[in-house]
């Protein structure tokens, strides 16, 4: 199946572009999209990320579905 990435902040820069189409495998839970993005972008092993799915902060255990947006969102600087 095909899921869509977004990518921001720092995460974009080692990505090398905001959006992209990935290919995985059914029923690919967050954890392991975690470690596939991981293995993919290996400077993304260097920075917590968190990831959405369709816009709402997604759990570990959460599967993906074909055509999902998944977001990886990096730590923020506030001020």
């Amino acid at each position: 199946m095909v899921i869509k990435i977004l990518a921001f902040g720092i995460a974009k820069e080692i990505v090398g572009k905001q959006k992209l189409s990935l290919t995985v495998e059914n029923k690919t839970t967050i954890s392991k999209l975690h470690l596939i993005l991981r293995s993919k972008y290996k400077k993304l092993s260097t920075i917590p990320f968190l990831l959405s799915v369709n816009a709402v902060y997604a759990k570990d255990l959460t599967k993906l579905k074909d055509g999902d947006e998944v977001a990886i969102i990096p730590p923020t600087n506030g001020g």
